[in-house]
């Protein structure tokens, strides 16, 4: 027999840990991203409409900063990845 009753409990334990652990590592990433967006982001067009001229500045331009930082973060990673690129063809 390949294998025994205890190295498939074993198996299917091990396998349902991993399964949650990365179940709860992504839940914590989404909450961690929406935590940030939900902050500033009306989600419906009476609370946009009660925020003051300047609120809704405030927020457009955090909004703008945070796009930028994803982007920069980005384009870094991309240039960091591509010195790798060409150092492993010899250029």
């Amino acid at each position: 027999m390949l294998w025994s009753p205890g190295d498939l409990n074993n198996f299917f334990f091990l396998l349902a840990s991993v399964f949650l652990i990365v179940l709860a590592y992504k839940l914590f990433l989404r909450s961690r991203s929406d935590k940030k967006t939900k902050l500033m982001s009306p989600r419906n067009m009476s609370s946009w409409m009660q925020m003051s001229r300047e609120d809704r500045n405030a927020y457009d331009q955090e909004l703008k900063k945070i796009n930028m930082q994803k982007k920069m973060k980005l384009i870094s990673d991309i240039r960091k990845e591509y010195k790798g690129l060409n150092k492993l063809s010899g250029k």
